[in-house]
């Protein structure tokens, strides 16, 4: 369990890695994340938690593409509504 946990962080930092250098690709300069947000906190939970849990991938590619998004750089915003409809439906899901 342990070794799975610590694989899936090594995915997780990857995934977060690649986000810093596309968006360095870009051209936007640096890139900050917030530690401290709720988001983040809530996403290194999840992680340690339900280290198999698809909705962090699904996660960290929403974030890169809001970010896309909010500098007017995304070439087509519609693409993200699949991804976005699947973090919804992982967000209200309700445990029984």
């Amino acid at each position: 369990m342990a070794t799975r946990r610590i694989k899936r962080l090594t995915i997780v930092a990857t995934g977060l890695f690649m986000l810093f250098n596309r968006w360095r690709f870009c051209g936007l300069g640096f890139l900050e994340i917030n530690r401290q947000h709720p988001l983040i906190q809530n996403l290194a939970h999840l992680v340690t938690a339900q280290p198999d849990n698809a909705v962090v991938d699904a996660t960290i590619e929403q974030l890169f593409e809001n970010l896309l998004l909010l500098e007017g750089l995304h070439p087509n915003p519609a693409q993200m509504v699949p991804r976005i409809q699947t973090l919804l439906e992982a967000a209200t899901k309700v445990e029984e």
